[in-house]
């Protein structure tokens, strides 16, 4: 960690650029005030990147980052505020420490909080941070988390991880062996220790097999922000066996909405055929994600368009967890004069579901726009027909 990057000069230099491109600036100035300008570049591209991920850091005066990677594996303040609703007591470890986002707001629920970071340099800019922000009530060791487990005969209220892949692991994380810490291997380390464990896990593991292999689940939320799919939280209690409940969330701006299910549970569900009038409704990624596919056509007294396409309609507008339509028309896609009349060289935003080309495929065999205010699914009814669903937002 390059202190000199906190005098006054360098940090009036970064808030003066954060409009300019960063490897510009290395081409213009091989330093500025002896500090190598490739330091410098990187302050400034990483301060941009965080403007609306983590506001307060942004604000705050004399911060210092990490490189883009290390902040893209962070949670956003949103996330991190979301995980304080979740724990709660005297103490928790945190033994996979990061950047310290979590760290820093699990410290605003807990009387004393443990920050575990290997790697030196990362572990000095998130102490400095901390400082600089006034969580004071943090303790850092520069160590691998499980090490301090390992060497500790302290009892927490809570241990936090989260789990990156590993770096022989190619392509997108599945399953929870490909990432490390092994939490798996390490579950009886954890629970001597705590009887509780939350972990943060990436959105693309299989939520099915991540419980099989886990055990002991008693909660899973699902967090979405700006219908994006962010994390998966696992909550894990010693020895629990009963129901498991997963809470689906989509943040958007202050607001936040909120699904339940019971993993596991059955539901009924009512197919049908849609028509021109009727308002069709798109579930949130959040839940799309947690699979409650049928609970959404009971709870909401919805029908469901067809087994795989996760597409609901009613003849009645009701507040639903997600995207609501009103459908205009109605058409096959075997009609293919109607289709490129209708379609061709035109602006809409499509989305499809349960249909074999994608949005990218569509949009270049009709030569359509992005945007605007028409929407046009491509979807399939529960018999298999491929359908053409153009709808206004309502």
């Amino acid at each position: 960690m390059n202190t000199k990057l906190l005098n006054k000069d360098i940090q009036e230099f970064i808030n003066a650029h954060l409009d300019s491109n960063p490897f510009d600036l290395t081409l213009k100035h091989r330093e500025f005030n002896g500090v190598s300008m490739s330091e410098i570049a990187e302050q400034i591209d990483s301060k941009r990147r965080i403007k609306d991920k983590l506001p307060t850091w942004f604000k705050a005066d004399s911060i210092l980052y990490p490189n883009k990677s290390r902040l893209q594996q962070s949670s956003s303040e949103i996330t991190a505020r979301h995980k304080c609703e979740l724990v709660s007591g005297t103490s928790i470890i945190d033994i996979t420490g990061g950047f310290g986002v979590d760290c820093f707001y699990l410290a605003k629920s807990f009387k004393d909080v443990y920050y575990c970071e290997q790697e030196e340099e990362l572990h000095n800019v998130a102490v400095h941070n901390f400082e600089v922000l006034k969580a004071k009530n943090i303790k850092a060791f520069n160590d691998d988390g499980l090490d301090v487990l390992k060497n500790s005969k302290m009892h927490f209220n809570w241990i936090y991880a989260d789990p990156s892949r590993r770096h022989e692991s190619k392509g997108k994380v599945f399953f929870i062996e490909d990432c490390q810490p092994d939490v798996i291997e390490n579950l009886d380390l954890f629970f001597m220790h705590s009887e509780k464990v939350l972990l943060k896990l990436s959105p693309m593991l299989d939520i099915s097999r991540t419980i099989k292999d886990l055990g002991h689940v008693k909660r899973i939320d699902i967090v979405a922000v700006n219908n994006e799919l962010k994390e998966l939280l696992f909550v894990l209690e010693k020895d629990y066996i009963n129901q498991i409940m997963v809470n689906c969330f989509n943040y958007k701006g202050e607001q936040k909405s909120k699904y339940e299910f019971e993993w596991g549970s059955d539901s009924s569900v009512s197919y049908g055929v849609t028509e021109v009038g009727d308002f069709l409704y798109e579930p949130n990624v959040a839940i799309l994600k947690g699979g409650a596919f049928k609970h959404l056509s009971h709870d909401f007294e919805l029908n469901k368009l067809g087994l795989n396409s996760h597409l609901y309609f009613s003849n009645r507008k009701k507040e639903f967890p997600g995207r609501r339509f009103l459908i205009k028309d109605i058409q096959s896609y075997s009609n293919k004069s109607d289709l490129k009349q209708k379609l061709r060289n035109s602006q809409a935003n499509i989305s499809t579901r349960n249909f074999p080309l994608t949005v990218e495929a569509i949009r270049k065999k009709y030569k359509i726009k992005d945007g605007g205010d028409r929407y046009v699914f491509f979807t399939a009814d529960q018999v298999g027909n491929k359908l053409v669903i153009y709808c206004k937002k309502a």
